[in-house]
């Protein structure tokens, strides 16, 4: 302050202030010289016009500017209009309400529609950002259009409601990022605390479908989201001459982008089709942080017509990869539907048809799907529609993994319920409460299996009315004769052939894993099927909690077998529990683990053990404290009898030790123990010489080495 520099910077201001005063009128704007940087105008604005010309004039002087809305505006045009209001390429402005109340932008008059454009209650080419404002376009067209090289921000206060886009495959009501094909044309969307994306609606009059009807973002482009509340949005799609419209992601659809959720909330938003509250397809899709994603519906359309199905309550996958960790929660949503379409009701919470979905943390819980139709009796032509899923419905409550993969290390699989009028009486509806693996096919004939890779967490309390109350492996491989294949489709190409791949390792908890029974050479007219459904161990899962539940009680009915990297032991047979009654498991000489009623097959339980952890002390290192437990009086000895599997073991607060039964014990205990803080006091703590400074007129930080040993200390984390 006082500076000559800083005179002269407000001088040039003040200047560029008269200049855009004396172009527009002087009695349109105020400037605030004090508030804000050397390069920032603010401008006060009352009608379109002047909103207009004040975006003009941003993007001509390179400024930010602040435009404060002075009353609310409703926009006007005539037939002709196709975007109201046009942020230019160049521009970088706030907008925002003149005072607490919030101020409303809104439109009177529907768009001229063409089918080669893209419309917008607001188009922006710069960069704008929005904060305590009301943008509506009272369901006559889309809210928000922006293009590509730009940039939206959607700060506190801001609510973009009732758009109404339904022309021709209408996509993003709320808000559109159209596809850059250039990742130089990358444009971005970020959704902050406070913002609001509701009530908008898609339903693809006159076109193919409809998606993502409060947010789209579309190839290339970026979507953050911190916080806020997309809620309340609905894909409707259209039924009209007995073709209904494709309809999926009611509240967001994320096409080929890079999209990072790290907070706030996407909640009752429904959708025809698929992904009530994302559907995602291509790309990168981070959820993480405390983002919620609840209360969301996959639906039914009105009438039932076509062979539409319902899919992904939550979250529809259609491949690119989906990572979940953090606190993030995916909840309450549901899939409810009567139609017999043969894949109906699949995954309440998310539905994955293919890609890759890495589960390290957060929660699935308390998704449901629920199939109330009554399935017609099966056709050859039917069967081979379908290809290999047959009637699947009301199945995965939690997940459903059609295609791609599923890797969980951490997290929650939990409350989530699968259910059918027909339940166990159909075989293959209300199956998997928790996670359902299945197959997927295309329409080249090719097809290929799920792989679910269970290397940690915990899925437990689901619930299916059918089979498999956490998790549910199909068995089914089927073969379509050449002949039949011809007739039916004219292809002479195809193998239909796959088991779903189930893969464990680590310490995962599962507390029922429904394995059917093996299928051989069964036939459904001229399609065979045959295959059967059995883990892979990995790597080591002696500190697994895996219940395994058999559809045949049959002495040497197959459940696990290893890989050449790792053939099954016994120590491994530690990590099963058998749910299956008067049957344990015995390791064939081959590696295969199979059911077994020979006594002893599983050990000794030591789930009723007493456990005693030593005390720990922090020390920057994997602390491994004393273990002691007793069962019925006698002290089980590691290695022997007992394996110890230790996690969270270096900070000081609460670390985490695996018991696994071994030998002739089985079983499995966790037993949480305390690190203590380490008073840096206690004389074990140096702390280096501070050499001398000079003094500069500024505060003076110097960082002097603290050790504890071999450990140096850091800030702000010791």
């Amino acid at each position: 302050p006082g500076s000559d520099g800083m005179r002269l910077g407000k001088t040039v201001r003040k200047a560029m202030a008269v200049i855009i005063a004396a172009a527009l009128g002087a009695s349109l704007f105020t400037f605030n010289l004090q508030s804000y940087g050397d390069d920032t105008v603010t401008l006060s604005v009352s009608g379109q016009a002047e909103l207009q010309s004040g975006l003009e004039e941003a993007a001509s002087s390179g400024l930010k500017t602040i435009i404060n809305i002075e009353g609310d505006i409703e926009v006007t045009g005539d037939a002709n209009s196709e975007n109201m209001i046009i942020v230019p390429a160049g521009a970088d402005v706030l907008i925002r309400s003149d005072g607490a109340e919030p101020r409303t932008i809104s439109q009177s008059v529907a768009f001229k529609y063409e089918s080669t454009k893209k419309h917008g209650l607001i188009e922006v080419n710069g960069k704008l950002e929005l904060k305590n404002i009301i943008i509506n376009s009272n369901d006559l067209g889309r809210n928000i259009l922006v293009r590509n090289k730009a940039s939206l921000t959607l700060g506190d206060g801001c609510r973009v409601i009732n758009g109404a886009e339904t022309y021709h495959s209408s996509t993003g009501s709320g808000v559109y990022v159209e596809d850059a094909n250039r990742r130089a044309d990358t444009a971005s969307l970020t959704i902050e605390e406070g913002a609001e994306v509701s009530h908008n609606t898609s339903s693809g009059m006159g076109g193919s479908g409809a998606s993502g009807a409060g947010v789209y973002v579309g190839k290339n482009n970026i979507f953050t989201m911190t916080g806020g509340i997309i809620s309340d949005n609905h894909c409707v799609g259209e039924v009209t001459d007995n073709m209904e419209r494709y309809a999926p992601g009611g509240g967001v659809c994320i096409s080929n982008a890079q999209a990072t959720i790290t907070g706030g909330e996407i909640t009752g938003n429904s959708s025809y089709a698929g992904g009530g509250g994302i559907y995602f397809s291509l790309g990168t899709l981070n959820i993480s942080g405390d983002a919620k994603i609840y209360g969301n519906n996959s639906s039914d359309a009105p009438v039932l017509v076509a062979n539409r199905n319902t899919l992904g309550g939550g979250i529809y996958m259609t491949g690119g990869t989906l990572n979940i960790s953090g606190n993030a929660s995916i909840y309450d949503n549901e899939i409810i539907t009567g139609r017999s379409a043969g894949l109906s009701g699949l995954g309440g919470g998310i539905y994955v048809s293919a890609g890759t979905v890495n589960m390290s943390g957060g929660s699935i819980k308390n998704n449901r799907v629920e199939f109330n139709g009554n399935t017609p009796a099966r056709t050859d032509m039917e069967i081979y529609s379908l290809l290999l899923d047959e009637y699947t419905e009301g199945c995965g409550g939690g997940v459903f993994i059609s295609g791609g993969s599923f890797n969980m290390t951490g997290g929650e699989i939990s409350g989530n319920s699968s259910s059918s009028l027909r339940g166990k009486e159909s075989g293959t509806q209300g199956n998997g409460g928790g996670v359902y693996a299945g197959f997927t096919s295309d329409s080249s004939g090719s097809a290929s299996a799920a792989e679910f890779n269970l290397y940690g967490g915990t899925i437990t309390g689901n619930t299916a009315s059918g089979y498999g109350n956490d998790v549910y492996i199909a068995d089914k491989l089927i073969a379509i004769s050449d002949e039949y294949r011809t007739a039916a489709s004219g292809r002479t190409s195809g193998t239909f052939a796959g088991s779903p791949v189930f893969r464990v390792k680590g310490d995962p908890v599962a507390g029922e894993i429904y394995l059917p029974s093996p299928v051989t050479d069964a036939e459904y007219g001229t399609v065979k099927t045959s295959g059967k459904a059995l883990l892979t161990v990995a790597e080591d899962i002696s500190g697994a909690s895996l219940g395994i539940k058999t559809a045949e009680a049959a002495e040497g009915f197959a459940v696990a077998e290893g890989t050449a990297e790792h053939p099954v032991n016994t120590g491994d047979l530690a990590g099963f529990k058998s749910l299956t009654a008067g049957y344990g498991f015995a390791l064939l000489p081959g590696g295969t683990v199979v059911l077994s009623s020979g006594a002893g097959t599983t050990g000794k339980d030591i789930s009723g053990a007493q456990v005693s952890v030593s005390e720990a002390v922090y020390s920057g290192k994997a602390l491994l404290p004393a273990v002691s437990v007793y069962l019925d009086g006698k002290r089980l000895t590691e290695g022997r009898d007992i394996v110890l599997s230790y996690s969270n073991n270096i900070g000081a607060g609460t670390g985490l030790v695996t018991i696994s039964g071994t030998g002739g014990y089985s079983g499995l205990i966790r037993k949480n123990f305390t690190i203590a803080a380490l008073d840096i006091n206690d004389g074990s703590i140096e702390v280096s010489e501070i050499a001398d400074m000079f003094s500069t007129g500024k505060e003076l930080t110097p960082v002097p080495v603290i050790t504890n040993g071999e450990l140096m200390l850091e800030k702000d984390r010791d």
